[in-house]
């Protein structure tokens, strides 16, 4: 379902249906939303109208990086924030 607001351009924003599950997806060590997986994954739970987050970790898919806090594997601060938004 989309929200009646226009965006510009012809578009709408995506709204959440309370009643449908949501997904927070992490990719693999050296993934991103472009693996075949995350996207077949992603295609089916929006065709059931469930709402799906991809959450991208630092560093991956060539996203620019600054400073000493980079990706690693056992820091779960990232997907927490993502879950709690």
């Amino acid at each position: 379902p989309f929200d009646d607001f226009n965006y510009g351009a012809g578009k709408k924003k995506l709204i959440h249906d309370s009643m449908k599950p949501v997904y927070l997806v992490l990719h693999g060590l050296n993934g991103g939303s472009h693996e075949e997986y995350v996207k077949d994954l992603v295609k089916r739970r929006r065709a059931e109208g469930s709402t799906v987050v991809v959450l991208i970790a630092r560093g991956m898919m060539d996203t620019k990086m600054s400073g000493w806090n980079v990706f690693h594997g056992a820091r779960t601060g990232d997907a927490d924030i993502a879950a709690r938004a």
